[in-house]
């Protein structure tokens, strides 16, 4: 926790503003598909042109805003993990120096250089969406439940189980995968020293005539990577198709009971079409929630 502090010294005004900015983006989202139910309740049943045109132009002024503040927002996190990101590995840079000679071979070099370059990267992009996406996406997701509990109670808890089914599949992955990714690490981490000692002894391979056996342990070392990583790809490709399901069943179900709902009058036309949107809301944020676990 010091050495956070110490990285975002001196970048505390964004820590602020990033997610500020970013949840300021959210509720103007979540505020849409109201001014759309109205537009359809209001200006289209009544055949009146100047509320839909007024409307449709708070719309486009809510979405320029919203672009703006964007923005702004992706300014802010990339500034702050660009900054974290560089204290970081300047930090492990300097520890890495420090270490006697004993606890670099018994590091490792291949997992020191991963751990400066591709790591470090990984975890300032990991911040980065941090900012942009984790502290957004919680934010929408149960926002759209909310709103669609405000709209009516029994779509709304349609939407909230297809929401609680679709984050217990995304739990589920991470089990799965966090095991698989590990191996990838240590795959990399072999890959790297496999290069590191082919260069370091490049005339010492040609004098002895190593060169097809060199080639033979790298090709394996890449292979095994290769198969981990495809092998965890297969995985995480059912994550999405997983999602979709879980969402569309519960767009399923809220179309079934909103038409009913409708039909008596208990919920009208344009409430039922702010559902809908509230529905593909959550799916899309699920979706970066995913893509953000699984970076």
């Amino acid at each position: 926790m010091f050495k956070l502090r110490r990285y975002l010294a001196g970048h505390y005004v964004e820590c602020v503003l990033a997610p500020l900015f970013k949840g300021l983006e959210a509720l103007l989202q979540l505020l849409v598909p109201l001014v759309m139910a109205q537009v359809i309740d209001v200006g289209i049943a009544s055949r009146d042109a100047g509320y839909v045109l007024g409307h449709g132009a708070l719309l486009v002024g809510v979405g320029v805003f919203a672009w703006a503040i964007s923005v702004t927002a992706q300014y802010f996190c990339s500034k702050l993990a660009s900054a974290f990101g560089t204290a970081m590995r300047d930090d492990l840079f300097r520890h890495v120096l420090s270490l006697s000679r004993e606890d670099v071979e018994r590091i490792g070099r291949a997992s020191l250089v991963t751990r400066i370059t591709n790591d470090s990267q990984q975890v300032q992009d990991g911040l980065n969406m941090f900012f942009r996406l984790i502290l957004r996406s919680p934010f929408v997701t149960f926002g759209t439940v909310i709103a669609a509990f405000l709209v009516d109670g029994l779509e709304g808890a349609a939407l909230l189980v297809a929401v609680i089914v679709s984050g217990a599949i995304v739990m589920g992955f991470i089990r799965v995968t966090t095991g698989r990714y590990r191996q990838i690490q240590r795959g990399l981490d072999e890959v790297q020293l496999r290069v590191s000692e082919n260069l370091e002894g490049a005339r010492v391979l040609r004098a002895f005539r190593r060169e097809d056996s060199e080639r033979a342990t790298f090709a394996e070392a890449t292979g095994t990577v290769r198969a981990r990583q495809v092998s965890t790809g297969d995985v995480s490709a059912l994550v999405n198709p997983l999602t979709y399901a879980a969402i569309n069943c519960g767009l399923i179900a809220l179309l079934w009971i909103g038409g009913g709902q409708v039909s008596v009058g208990h919920l009208t036309q344009g409430q039922l079409v702010a559902l809908v949107s509230y529905v593909s809301q959550a799916l899309v944020e699920l979706l970066k929630l995913t893509n953000l676990i699984m970076l």
